[in-house]
Order: structure tokens, then sequence, then C-alpha cells
């Protein structure tokens, strides 16, 4: 048996040249697998406002990117952004006050850009009865505690002259407040679309009162919020702006079919998406007066009870990552 192989050497190179084939083959298909692409996810309310990150999915923008996205949405933006904190999101956005907050009490959130602009974003609606600001005095209002509502609801109430102490606030979810407005839990809430538009429509003897753009009482300036991860990898954090930028760009020039998709993703009636829609902005731009903005949320926040001390916010504020993918967009650089 031996003589008839050639000897047991040559049995054995035989032996070793095929398990060299093998070997060479299973590392030549792994070399030609593509790589797993990295994986972001975003984390949202469910508003309209949102568009651009569900665009920014939706449409690939994210997959040309050489990103595997996924969207999450939560109650509102406020609570996407603990989705963040704890490690299970890596992109949310959200207003002033729920960004300087969370930064305030140790998050670690990044804020890399504007990513919403609109004047009136915010509103109060309530029963008919309130016929001016001040009736709101002796009456039970709704607001989620340190939203970008609840900073609305302190800025209209010093315009307009009203004592908060005789109001009766009652902190509530968005979600809840219409409900709450149609048993007569509340007779009117601060909030944002769409569920000032419900509230108006749906629960009689009811209308808007008042939006924040009225009086230049207070404008919507929604930030775009990285985590520590994702700030971390700078490359991975461009490819993400970037994404980001052409999804805003792109809900702008396609509102209609944008709807559509914030429709499928927030289980909006298209049309009712597109109306909320029409008069938003997403322009991601960074500009050096977000600074005042932030520590004027804290300042208020601090006065509310809802941090205890002003955080430091420079290290917070990222507009390198933009200013890399589009100078542009950067003011004052």
């Amino acid at each position: 048996m031996i003589g008839k192989f050639g000897g047991n050497g040559g049995f054995g190179r035989v032996i070793l040249a095929l398990a060299f084939a093998a070997f060479a083959a299973c590392g030549s298909a792994a070399a030609q697998a593509p790589a797993a692409k990295p994986k972001i996810i975003i984390a949202t309310g469910i508003d309209p406002s949102f568009a651009h990150y569900v665009v920014a999915v939706k449409k690939g923008f994210f997959e040309k990117q050489g990103i595997d996205a996924e969207l999450r949405s939560f109650d509102d933006g406020n609570v996407a952004l603990d989705s963040i904190l704890t490690g299970a999101a890596d992109i949310g956005g959200t207003s002033e006050l729920g960004g300087i907050a969370r930064i305030a009490r140790g998050g670690k959130l990044y804020v890399m850009a504007s990513g919403i602009q609109y004047a009136d974003f915010f509103g109060l609606v309530g029963k008919k009865t309130i016929q001016k600001p001040k009736d709101l005095e002796g009456k039970i209002v709704g607001v989620p505690r340190g939203s970008g509502a609840h900073l609305y609801m302190a800025k209209y109430a010093a315009f307009h002259g009203i004592d908060l102490a005789k109001v009766n606030i009652k902190f509530l979810q968005a979600p809840e407040s219409v409900a709450a407005l149609a048993r007569g839990d509340i007779d009117a809430f601060f909030l944002w679309d769409p569920w000032l538009t419900r509230a108006a429509t749906s629960v009689p003897d009811t209308r808007i009162i008042a939006r924040s753009g009225q009086d230049n009482v207070f404008r919507l300036n929604t930030y775009v919020y990285f985590s520590e991860r994702l700030v971390g990898n700078k490359e991975l954090a461009q490819k993400a702006m970037r994404a980001l930028i052409e999804g805003g760009d792109w809900a702008m020039a396609n509102r209609t079919e944008a709807s559509k998709l914030v429709g499928e993703a927030y289980r909006l009636p298209a049309a009712d998406a597109e109306k909320i829609m029409e008069p938003i902005q997403w322009y991601i731009h960074f500009d050096p007066v977000f600074r005042a903005s932030l520590l004027d949320a804290a300042e208020f926040a601090k006065q509310a009870g809802i941090i205890k001390d002003m955080p430091s916010i420079d290290p917070f504020l990222r507009a390198d990552i933009l200013e890399t993918v589009d100078r542009t967009r950067v003011k004052g650089r």
C-alpha cells in the first residue's frame, strides 16, 4: 500500500496540497465578502417635524454613505434623547430645553447643527371660554415637563403678564393631551402639531389660541444631537451628517412625497402630514447664536427646578463635523 501511492511522503504531500487549496479558497471567499456596514440608530418623536430623519433613511441617503440606519420612534424628541444616553441610539433631535437639561445632568449629548426651523411650531390650544391670555389664570393647563412647549409656556406667560403661580400646571406627555382635554381633565395645553390641530378638530368648543411665532414670542430651533460614540468616530459622523443634509434638502424640495413617507412612518394621514410640514424648514446648519439659546433654556430649567446647576456647554457644541462636510453651512467660519 505504501508503494501504490509513492510512499508515505507522497500521500502526505497530496493531503497537504488539498488542505492548502481549501484554506486559500476560504480566504478568497472571505476577502470577497462585503464588510458589514456600520449600524446607526436614529431616535425620533412621532410628529412630521422629524421628516429629514425619515427621508434620510427611507430614501437611502444613509445607505449611500455606507451606513445601515434604523429609525426608532418615541412619544417625543426628549424621550428619544434618553435612548441615546442609554446607548440604544446614536442620533436624535429636540429643542434647546430637552437637550440642555440632559447635558446638565451629565448626559453626553453633542449639539451638531440645527435640524428644524419653524416659528409657529409650538402653540396653545384650549376651550373657547379662554378668550384672552390672562384667562389661563385659574385654569388647568397641560404641558410636557422639560419640553420646548414648556419653555414656550414660560415665555408666553412672561410676554402676556400671566401669573403662572395662579395657573394649575399639569405635566403630561404629548399623546395624553388631547384625551385629557376631551375628558375635561385640563382646560388647555401647550404643545406642537399634530396634537394642536387634532385637539382643535376633534374636541368640541376648542380652538388654537396662539402660535409661538405670534409677537415673536418663541421660535422653534430643534437641534441634531449625536452620541458620544458617534462623535468619537469622525469619519462615520461626517457620513451621517452628509445623509442628514441630503435628507433635509430632499424633504424641502419634495414635500408631497416626503409627507407620504412621514405618514407611513408615524401612522398619520399623508394629507395631514403635508399640511403640518408645509411651513417647516430642514436646513442643516450651525450658528454661534445657538450657544445663547441653549444657555437661555438652561436658565429657565434651573429656575423651574428641572436642573440644579448651569452646565458647561462649550464641550458639547460641535460645529467641526458639519464644517468639514460643508463649510458654507457653518456661520462665522
